[in-house]
């Protein structure tokens, strides 16, 4: 979501699935539909190993409550 709110971006999964594995592909659509991706906000399976390293290499912040095996 932008700053103005706008939805860039959505995977509709079903309620068994977790969210973490999700963020890259959000990430690549948000991306090509033009939005410049400096933060992402999200729930602790957003804070991943592959997800970290995924942003970081993008000079991209993560906020998110750390999974228990990264801390």
């Amino acid at each position: 979501m932008t700053q103005e709110r706008i939805i860039t971006a959505a995977v509709v999964t079903s309620g068994e699935k977790g969210d973490g594995p999700e963020l890259p592909k959000l990430l690549e659509i948000s991306q090509g539909n033009g939005a410049n991706v400096g933060v992402i906000i999200g729930g602790t399976a957003y804070s991943e190993k592959e997800n970290l390293k995924l942003t970081a290499e993008q000079d991209i912040k993560v906020v998110s409550k750390l999974e228990a095996v990264i801390t």
